[in-house]
């Protein structure tokens, strides 16, 4: 009875809290991407951008939306279990492999990006290896720790940078709805076409089918 117990004591330790899986898909999605979102999109469809990024969270929503049916049809079992399942070891292999290649793209740019931006408005006299470094280091401790160490570092990490969301939002005391109009004034093309540049600001949310299976307690997902 002890012994169970203790196994079970160790699983938890192992599994993320529904608010350190929040968390996690939060800090997962806020990158260097979402710094130039807005430039990107105001291009494009003008001041109907806020429109088009509503438009462009559809995405990560809907990935939600299926990971959810995944999770309680599926609860101990990530997306590259059931690729095997579903389509055999070969075909299953050579598409996780594809999935997994997305995210070192993803973490390519985000890595180019970084460095960029530290090299230019912090830490000049670096080169691009010594920048990366700082960041490979901790990640690298981080993942040899697990993905609960992952979890409560990044529900750490939003409580500690919450005051970087709710400071800017007094900035809107001093605008004005007028910059907003007229609303649909760029055209529908526009705003959907404005839509299609915030792809890449919302990739990162595809890792929920990975992780869902650490999900503590998914009757709360």
């Amino acid at each position: 009875m002890i012994s169970e117990v203790r196994k079970i004591n160790r699983a938890k330790g192992t599994l993320l809290t529904p608010s350190q899986f929040t968390f996690t898909l939060k800090a997962i999605m806020t990158g260097i991407a979402t710094m130039s979102l807005p430039n990107l999109v105001i291009k494009v469809s003008k001041q109907d951008g806020w429109i088009s990024i509503i438009l462009g969270a559809v995405y990560p929503i809907y990935l939600v939306i299926v990971a959810n049916f995944m999770s309680k049809k599926f609860p101990k079992d990530n997306i590259l279990v059931l690729s095997k399942k579903c389509f055999g070891n070969i075909l299953g292999s050579i598409l996780n492999f594809i999935f997994i290649s997305f995210f070192l793209f993803i973490l390519t740019a985000e890595f180019s990006g970084y460095s960029n931006v530290f090299r230019v408005y912090a830490v000049t006299f670096l080169k691009n290896y010594q920048v990366l470094l700082t960041v490979l280091i901790p990640i690298s401790f981080v993942s040899y720790k697990g993905i609960k160490t992952l979890g409560r570092l990044n529900e750490i990490g939003f409580y500690l940078t919450i005051c970087l969301i709710i400071f800017p939002v007094g900035i809107l005391a001093y605008g004005s709805l007028l910059n907003l109009m007229p609303i649909f004034g760029s055209g529908l093309s526009n705003i959907v076409k404005g839509s299609s540049k915030t792809v890449f600001a919302f990739c990162g949310m595809e890792i929920i089918f990975l992780i869902y299976p650490f999900l503590q307690e998914q009757k709360n997902y």
